[in-house]
């Protein structure tokens, strides 16, 4: 049965996540996923997508378009990088995704987020 799963990732990655999500194509690949990321970047009142850090107010409709994706996923899938761990989003994506699903079991709680 498929995971329901989120992406995260830092956006310098993005050949290694177009990468991944071609495995679950793979016929002789056991991996097999639901992808709930955002396809496309959330817009501003402008038309131009919103590229401000988590914790800027302005990012607001990115975070709740997040959490809107967080809710049909079990699984948040982060894909490491040589500089993921200097990304606030990938950071943010991780608190969050914890905190929601806290009401999971302890026990499956720390398997819902893999790297």
């Amino acid at each position: 049965m498929a995971a329901n799963v989120f992406v995260s990732y830092d956006h310098d990655d993005q050949r290694q996540v177009s990468a991944f999500k071609l495995l679950k194509n793979n016929p002789n690949h056991p991996l097999d996923f639901q992808d709930h990321s955002l396809k496309d970047p959330v817009l501003g009142p402008s038309g131009k997508p919103l590229k401000y850090p988590p914790s800027d107010a302005r990012s607001k409709p990115v975070r709740d378009a997040i959490k809107k994706k967080f809710d049909r996923a079990s699984k948040l899938v982060v894909l490491i990088g040589d500089d993921t761990y200097t990304s606030d989003w990938v950071h943010w994506e991780i608190m969050t995704f914890y905190e929601m699903k806290e009401g999971l079991r302890a026990t499956t709680r720390g398997s819902a987020i893999v790297g």
